[in-house]
């Protein structure tokens, strides 16, 4: 018989990491070789951080990738102005995983 999970256990997900390799070609100058990997760490979004994410993109939709990145990137660190300073593949990269991770794979249409 399948044991149910504690309310513990459904929280803990949101407090995990989890390295996401990201392209070398996708990082522009790359001093180290081509053939080296660079990890970052992300991290689920709760339903809360996305709610609010929701609310504060409501004038300006533009933000919820940046607010995304913000908020799903774990390691390193980085600010709002550093997020809108990345390319928009790599900030489009970060999305997706952070998205897959949170458990939004479809996307809405409009």
């Amino acid at each position: 018989m399948d044991q149910l999970l504690t309310a513990e256990e459904l929280l803990a997900g949101t407090s995990v990491t989890y390295d996401v390799v990201i392209p070398v070609a996708m990082l522009g100058n790359n001093p180290e070789g081509t053939g080296n990997t660079r990890t970052i760490k992300i991290k689920p979004l709760s339903m809360g951080v996305f709610q609010l994410i929701m609310k504060g993109a409501r004038e300006e939709p533009e933000l919820i990738p940046v607010l995304m990145v913000k908020e799903g990137l774990a390691e390193p660190k980085l600010t709002i102005a550093q997020i809108k300073s990345l390319p928009v593949g790599l900030v489009e990269f970060i999305v997706e995983r952070i998205r897959e991770l949170s458990g939004m794979t479809e996307k809405k249409k409009t």
